[in-house]
């Protein structure tokens, strides 16, 4: 297993960025990891706590840099031979939490960053967990990390709570946009920055990571200022997430879940060719996967800059409207889909007769379409 790099941000958590401390040295082999902190200014009695842990290196800020500089900070300060694993000061790993992370890694040549599964997260990296203590927890997750190659599915954007980069991927792409600070939408940008230097990403849902949630970001002391930060939280992310749609071309709804997995039955059989027509930027192809290994999604969008950012490793393809999607289909895809799901409000599509015709023609067995808000047919 290559040698990791463990970096983290301290920013006023003291008490979660000891138990975050305390798990990686009980559940990690020793030599195989260092741990890099980089306090953002705290004032809590961090700092000193920092520097009396022998195997810390401490990088100390005077003010707050915020998460990206943070984190650039610490990558460039790692072992020039490790890979690069950011990591919340919030959370607690578990047992087998870094040997199932490097596993996938190192699993093929173009994975450039891998993450996992916790209690508590974005980007549907959230699994069900019933715990009440840490205790439970730990036992808890040391039944579910078992390494399971069938468990590690591609995965669009990855969060930066617990983030495992290949050194070289690191060396191809650089850090974080400090455009970004202080925080949120940064792990977006790097994700489809990776993937468009011909990097993969792999969510592994057979590790699991405990996570308190955003503390640095919400901790207040009382409630008017918690009010306070909430409001200043939202226009941060809500500012980062314009910025980030206008710098890669995205679709506004790049991450929206369109209910494909409810809509399918889950008896499907294996190797069924599923094709999601009208799915902006392929967000739900990976969902799909994830929930139905079985299945083989294909994709079809109407955004032609979608591709180039798009569903990579699935089959993912460009027309310019439902009038051509059925021709786009037919000639794009070696295997035509089993079936289809068209998205969107087919109601008002004036074409919905014609696709859906012409897609029955060329083999298409069963079509699911919207009619009306989250309300699907199927003919």
């Amino acid at each position: 297993m290559n040698k990791t790099s463990i970096i983290i941000l301290s920013f006023d958590t003291i008490e979660l960025t000891r138990l975050c401390i305390e798990s990686i040295r009980a559940y990690t082999a020793a030599g195989s990891y260092e741990i890099i902190v980089i306090d953002n200014g705290s004032h809590d009695g961090s700092v000193e706590y920092l520097r009396a842990q022998a195997d810390v290196r401490l990088i100390e800020n005077k003010e707050n840099r915020g998460f990206p500089a943070g984190c650039n900070q610490g990558m460039k300060a790692a072992a020039a031979d490790s890979d690069l694993l950011l990591l919340n000061s919030d959370t607690i790993v578990t047992p087998h939490w870094l040997e199932n992370l490097q596993a996938a890694l190192h699993s093929a040549d173009d994975i450039g960053a891998v993450s996992c599964v916790t209690n508590n997260c974005a980007n549907f990296q959230s699994i069900p967990a019933q715990y009440e203590t840490l205790e439970e927890m730990e036992a808890f997750a040391a039944q579910f990390n078992a390494s399971d190659p069938a468990r590690w599915f591609p995965w669009m954007t990855l969060v930066a709570f617990a983030l495992l980069v290949r050194r070289e991927a690191y060396e191809a792409i650089g850090g974080f946009d400090e455009a970004f600070s202080p925080g949120n939408y940064e792990d977006d940008d790097y994700s489809l920055r990776l993937r468009q230097a011909g990097w993969q990403l792999l969510l592994c849902e057979d590790t699991f990571i405990h996570h308190f949630g955003s503390a640095s970001f919400r901790k207040g002391r009382t409630p008017a200022e918690e009010a306070a930060r909430e409001k200043r939280y939202r226009a941060l992310s809500a500012r980062n997430r314009a910025k980030l749609v206008r710098k890669h071309h995205l679709p506004e709804a790049y991450k929206t879940k369109h209910a494909i997995v409810d809509v399918l039955p889950g008896d499907l059989p294996a190797g069924t060719r599923v094709l999601l027509a009208n799915c902006a930027l392929g967000y739900d192809l990976y969902l799909l996967k994830s929930r139905m290994p079985q299945v083989l999604p294909c994709g079809l969008t109407f955004d032609r800059a979608a591709v180039k950012i798009g569903a990579a490793p699935y089959p993912f393809v460009w027309a310019k409207g439902w009038k051509d999607a059925v021709a786009a289909v037919q000639k794009s895809f070696d295997a035509l889909p089993d079936v289809a799901i068209l998205i969107g409000d087919m109601a008002a599509v004036p074409e919905t007769e014609r696709v859906v015709s012409g897609l029955r023609q060329a083999g298409v067995r069963k079509i699911w379409y919207r009619s009306g808000d989250d309300v699907y047919g199927c003919c």
